[in-house]
């Protein structure tokens, strides 16, 4: 509408970024290169699926346009914590808390991927009746994934049983969950 402008979701983030911790930029920018987000209904609070608002890659790109006099590296610090692919509201500070240096509170590890997609054969498929899994956070060197498995979503006996299966078959495909 005439009068209405919106920042783009790269601009809002380097604006926010500037008074916000490193932490809480990283949390910012793994939220907005996810594919979720937050829902509030009837007070109670969930998330939903949608696409992405930005990539890492698009905010790197649009800090150092920005910033070319010293490579927009100021605005683009948090962003060593950040990758794209967060799936949930509890995936995000998992993430965090794995990677993020001591000084921050994290142990320090590499960034992993995010819902990295693992394929099965037709035999597979046939003995689990799914044709992939994704592991919430994987780290393709080690071939280790992390799944988050939260009382709210997967306390029911059948959700119980059915990640038990999708642990044993990444187990069987040689992914140490």
């Amino acid at each position: 509408d005439d009068g209405l402008y919106v920042a783009s979701p790269e601009l809002c983030l380097l604006q926010l970024a500037s008074k916000l911790s490193e932490p809480e930029a990283a949390k910012l920018a793994l939220e907005m290169c996810g594919d979720y987000g937050i829902d509030v209904h009837d007070d109670e609070m969930g998330f939903c699926k949608r696409p992405p608002l930005t990539s890492v890659a698009k905010l790197k790109a649009y800090a150092n346009r920005l910033y070319k006099q010293n490579g927009g590296a100021r605005a683009l610090h948090h962003l060593r914590y950040v990758v794209d692919g967060s799936a949930s509201p509890r995936e995000t500070p998992l993430c965090l808390l794995l990677c993020l240096p001591p000084r921050f509170g994290g142990y320090g590890l590499a960034l992993p991927e995010m819902n990295k997609r693992i394929e099965l054969t037709a035999r597979e498929q046939m003995m689990v009746g799914a044709r992939h899994y994704r592991c919430d956070l994987y780290w393709a060197q080690k071939r280790v994934g992390v799944e988050y498995d939260s009382a709210q979503y997967h306390s029911a006996p059948d959700k119980q049983e059915l990640d038990a299966i999708r642990r044993n078959m990444l187990e069987y495909k040689g992914v140490r969950v």
